[in-house]
């Protein structure tokens, strides 16, 4: 037996309700992991303080600049040195 779908006035078919009931446990398994994802955001993960956030952000800025120094330099010594061996020929 053939089913032929109805369609409302938006062009969109209607659900059965099979498919509501589908439906609706998706929405249920989606709410209850953003309740949980809050509740564990809230309740159970340690922030940091304020001096620990100021402390780990200067430390990865003197680290950046020291690793963007040594860059600098190997960049400056490897033009001299491809410099002089480009200049004998």
């Amino acid at each position: 037996m053939a089913r032929f779908a109805t369609y409302n006035f938006g062009g969109e078919p209607f659900l059965t309700g099979r498919q509501r009931s589908d439906n609706r446990k998706k929405m249920e398994k989606i709410t209850l992991y953003l309740r949980e994802s809050y509740q564990e955001l809230v309740n159970h993960v340690s922030w940091p303080t304020f001096n620990q956030l100021v402390e780990s952000t200067i430390v990865v800025l003197v680290t950046a600049f020291i690793l963007a120094m040594i860059i600098f330099v190997m960049d400056g010594l490897s033009s001299v040195v491809f410099k002089s061996i480009y200049g004998i020929f």
